[in-house]
């Protein structure tokens, strides 16, 4: 009990070790994430759709400051520190539901949906992020050497703007997404990598200078709001709309409220925050696949969302800080076993 407690005790250390601005607002974008999968309301759904995005500029601020890395290794540290975890819970996944299922006396397993899930443009569902993280970590040296370029905060906004508006003019006009590499892959990259690169300069930036990109995104996105709903006669303008593939008014909401959470975060200056919004902040990847098995658990269950929001997200933290606990535990049992570290993070 005493070494179960040392090693938590650890755990907590290491986690506030971090940066924590970085876990907070990764802390936020989870949180609003789990939101989305219990059938809010409308209104809060809208409101929420920032979430993704942020977690974008998020990794962004996380490379602020490194030196492109263009070598094989880094890139395969990128591929491995996603593929791995995810093909370790979409395997668990489908073992545990094949089991189910046969002890139900039930055969409809598909192989259409197990290898769409390994290829991340199916299956399961809800694996379409960990696609883009994968696509934006393969780009990280590229962007991380725009950024680099685009040191100029006027230059980079008017860049941002010339390219939002002519993928979203293809996007909404229709233009390749009839095939799959065109729709799922470059136009997903094409928004996302916005975020990024934004993350990676937003920490170099004055208070002055953000403010002044946050109040011109802000303007932009009800400009953009504003005319897409008198053009469609108040239908068809919905922030949502636009993030499959990500486009228009949603990659605008998406800055605007990134970099003022960031802004908000950065004047708090805040040295530590809560272990447990820690912990939950630098392990979002398994807290992500854990809701998707609880919001599938309760996806029948009569329930107000709130309470299924809550069920949710304290059942997905559990499982995900007993997991940390148990890989934590079995390293310092059996160090040469590196592959724990994948149930991490």
């Amino acid at each position: 009990m005493r070494n179960c407690k040392k090693l938590l005790e650890q755990i907590v250390v290491d986690a506030q070790k971090r940066d924590s601005s970085i876990d907070l607002l990764r802390f936020v974008g989870i949180s609003f994430i789990i939101l989305a999968h219990v059938s809010a309301p409308e209104i809060v759904l809208q409101l929420r759709t920032f979430d993704v995005p942020m977690m974008f500029f998020i990794s962004g601020l996380a490379y602020s400051g490194k030196v492109p890395d263009f070598s094989f290794q880094f890139l395969w540290h990128r591929i491995k520190r996603l593929i791995i975890p995810t093909y370790i819970f979409i395997t668990a996944y489908y073992l545990i539901d094949i089991l189910f299922k046969a002890i139900k006396g039930v055969n409809d397993v598909s192989i259409k949906s197990i290898i769409d899930s390994y290829l991340l443009i199916g299956g399961i569902g809800y694996l379409w992020v960990i696609r883009v993280f994968l696509m934006i970590g393969i780009l990280t040296p590229t962007l991380l050497f725009i950024a680099d370029k685009l040191k100029n905060t006027r230059l980079l906004f008017v860049a941002t703007m010339i390219w939002l508006s002519v993928f979203s003019l293809l996007i909404t006009n229709h233009f390749g997404t009839e095939f799959v590499i065109v729709r799922e892959f470059f136009y997903y990259a094409a928004s996302y990598s916005l975020l990024f690169i934004w993350g990676v300069r937003a920490k170099k930036m004055s208070d002055k200078s953000l403010f002044a990109n946050i109040a011109l995104f802000l303007f932009f996105f009800i400009a953009v709001m504003a005319t897409f709903f008198f053009v469609n006669h108040g239908h068809n303008y919905a922030i949502n709309r636009y993030k499959y593939p990500p486009c228009w008014h949603f990659v605008l909401y998406g800055l605007f409220m990134s970099i003022l959470l960031y802004l908000i975060v950065r004047k708090c200056r805040l040295n530590r925050i809560n272990k447990w919004i820690q912990l939950i902040g630098s392990n979002t990847i398994w807290l992500y696949f854990y809701h998707i098995l609880f919001v599938q658990t309760f996806e029948n269950v009569n329930m107000h969302w709130v309470t299924r929001y809550f069920a949710v997200y304290i059942l997905s933290a559990t499982v995900t800080l007993l997991q940390i606990f148990i890989a934590d535990y079995l390293y310092s049992k059996i160090k040469h076993y590196h592959f724990l570290k994948y149930l991490k993070g």
